[in-house]
């Protein structure tokens, strides 16, 4: 791998890292607020789901995916960005509001609350598989990615509780969104052509 493409894929991992803790810190806060706190949680275990299941689709199909990676990255990039900006309004939409009072009583709120929880798995499933692919990909600048994936999901942290603290906490996924496609503009095929 080239010391410029190195360099991109490293710029990529910053902003796609804060986008999706940025993006845990204000859903954790949306469920809190919009269900009981108890709901709240559950974004940990969506998260590492989707990251599991990244993680084991790198696993079974490695060099299928590394053999596409340049292709794959932008459009998974794009696709995280998408599904950041859009989950929540897309589960409204589809799904009305969860109740969670009826949960135990409604079979079809049980059905409800998986649906928007695989949902929400999607941004993370995308996400992780783009980290994923760069971290397998260039291992041996590992050390430079894992720095450049740290440093982007602390920042992410501090500007999820920014921006809950300062915009409406609606506004805040589709601004993770914007911060994914920055990734996904670093690694598009005209960009390595200077």
């Amino acid at each position: 791998m080239t010391q410029r493409l190195t360099l991109y894929r490293q710029i990529a991992l910053f902003p796609v890292s804060a986008a999706l803790l940025a993006f845990q810190v204000a859903l954790l806060q949306i469920l809190a607020t919009s269900q009981w706190h108890h709901f709240a949680y559950l974004v940990i275990s969506i998260a590492l789901l989707g990251f599991g299941v990244a993680g084991t689709a790198l696993a079974l199909a490695r060099g299928w995916i590394l053999a596409r990676a340049s292709l794959l990255l932008p459009l998974l990039l794009c696709a995280c960005a998408v599904t950041l900006a859009g989950s929540l309004s897309f589960i409204e939409s589809l799904f009305g509001s969860f109740d969670s009072y009826l949960l135990f009583v409604n079979p079809g709120e049980a059905l409800r609350l998986a649906a928007s929880a695989l949902t929400l798995m999607l941004p993370f499933t995308c996400g992780a598989l783009a980290i994923g692919i760069i971290f397998t990909s260039g291992a041996e600048q590992i050390g430079s990615h894992y720095f450049a994936n740290m440093l982007g999901s602390g920042i992410g942290c501090a500007l999820g509780l920014a921006g809950l603290a300062n915009l409406p906490a609606a506004l805040l996924p589709p601004l993770c969104g914007l911060l994914a496609l920055l990734s996904a503009v670093a690694l598009l095929p005209g960009s390595k052509n200077s």
